[in-house]
């Protein structure tokens, strides 16, 4: 039946179920373009329920529709390093690549090692199973690892730029200790 509905899903892969069986031996319904039992597919059309959802801009102020200056734009202030989340630390044709999702702005942005994030470089991503540094209970599967002036530091996967830890002598990968 048509009305609102509110719907959340969260998933990494949509599996739709096979369409059930048909017996041919009975007449299919014959519906028309304009029959009401159609008409209640019509919201289908109106809303793409696999598009990801963009937040309407507010309608213009009246008479507020002047452009914004430089300095209002100076004014926005710059996403912190709390707003910037290590999303995905992945391996794309045996070359690590590090995902940072920008949480202010709603975008990802994609760095490979030796590229510039949070105040160093990008030296490595780790793989090894360690723990996490506030949760030593818990397992940590992968990190990035930056090289800031001569320390390393460590971003846990899921973690945001702001979480970055230094790492002790012992935890350096032994690849980086040869440098």
């Amino acid at each position: 039946k048509p009305g609102r509905v509110r719907v959340r899903f969260r998933f990494l892969t949509l599996v739709m179920e096979p369409a059930p069986a048909v017996d041919w031996r009975e007449p299919a319904p014959q519906f028309t373009l304009d029959s009401l039992e159609r008409r209640i597919l019509d919201m289908i059309v109106v809303r793409d329920i696999l598009r990801p959802y963009i937040k309407r801009q507010p309608a213009p102020a009246p008479g507020g529709g002047r452009t914004p200056s430089p300095a209002d734009l100076a004014e926005k202030p710059l996403p912190g390093p709390e707003s910037l989340r290590i999303v995905s630390l992945s391996e794309w044709e045996g070359a690590p690549e590090v995902h940072v999702r920008d949480l202010a702005n709603q975008r990802t942005l994609r760095y490979v090692p030796g590229d510039p994030l949070a105040g160093g470089v990008i030296a490595l991503v780790d793989y090894r199973p360690m723990p996490f540094p506030d949760k030593p209970m818990l397992r940590s599967d992968s990190r990035v690892i930056l090289r800031i002036g001569t320390e390393y530091w460590a971003i846990e996967r899921g973690r945001t730029l702001a979480d970055k830890y230094r790492l002790s002598p012992e935890q350096i990968p032994a690849s980086l200790l040869k440098e």
